[in-house]
């Protein structure tokens, strides 16, 4: 709860510089949003381990391979860069370079999974 308040607050404070600055000096404007977006995501870099081994406990429970665990935080990662990268090109309007970005994680996160695919074809195909 402590971090998503110290998040939305940079953001927030982010974006009014932003808008403030955007008049006289776009460039800037853009840097002020992606060095609060870079503090941000650093702040959060701590709960990426708890969510892992979060992960990691329920697929030791369910008696799931760390195969599966880690596709899941790799798929996970993919569209977290995913989504970051696509709206900061949609802020600066380049919506064709958004849909690119948005396209290549579509495709990245298909790579990730297809170990996951292989197996249960092959579990399928034992059962029959």
């Amino acid at each position: 709860m402590e971090l998503i308040v110290k998040a939305a607050g940079a953001a927030l404070g982010a974006a009014l510089l932003s808008l403030v600055i955007k008049k006289f000096n776009p460039e800037i404007s853009g840097l002020v949003s992606l060095c609060a977006i870079a503090v941000i995501l650093i702040s959060a870099l701590g709960f990426v381990d708890e969510l892992k081994a979060l992960i990691s406990g329920a697929g030791r429970l369910a008696d799931i391979s760390d195969i599966y665990v880690l596709s899941v935080l790799k798929c996970l990662g993919v569209s977290v860069l995913t989504r970051i990268s696509s709206d900061l090109c949609k802020d600066a309007g380049q919506a064709a370079l958004s849909s690119t970005v948005e396209l290549v994680g579509c495709i990245c996160a298909a790579m990730i999974v297809i170990p996951l695919i292989t197996n249960m074809i092959n579990l399928v195909g034992t059962m029959v």
